[in-house]
């Protein structure tokens, strides 16, 4: 464990005049932020941003052009079909599995009763 120790009253120095690093990282952060307004002006992500901030807490925002076929029925209807492939595939092997247990170990009629 790493013991530090201040002494009251005392304050980390600040620095009293800008470095060439601090006015390049603040000419870096400003460009970015220029970029990012760039982006969110854009036509595509304007409508998105406009639907969130005129729907109410807890409820999804409805974007009306949407980007892809592919949505929620869409997917419930792959889920369910899928499903329904592998439980017929599973019975039908283990139907066959049966009947080729049956095969390789024939029931013998017991008379003993």
């Amino acid at each position: 464990m790493v013991n530090i120790s201040m002494q009251e009253g005392s304050l980390p120095t600040e620095p009293t005049e800008w470095t060439e690093e601090d006015r390049r990282s603040v000419h870096e952060l400003r460009e970015h932020l220029r970029h990012m307004r760039e982006v969110m002006n854009d036509s595509e992500y304007a409508d998105s941003l406009a639907a969130m901030a005129n729907t109410p807490p807890g409820k999804k925002p409805r974007v009306h052009n949407r980007a892809s076929v592919i949505d929620g029925s869409f997917m419930s209807f792959v889920f369910i079909f899928v499903f329904t492939v592998i439980v017929i595939v599973s019975f039908y092997a283990f139907k066959n599995l049966y009947h080729a247990v049956l095969k390789k170990f024939p029931t013998v009629q017991h008379t003993e009763l």
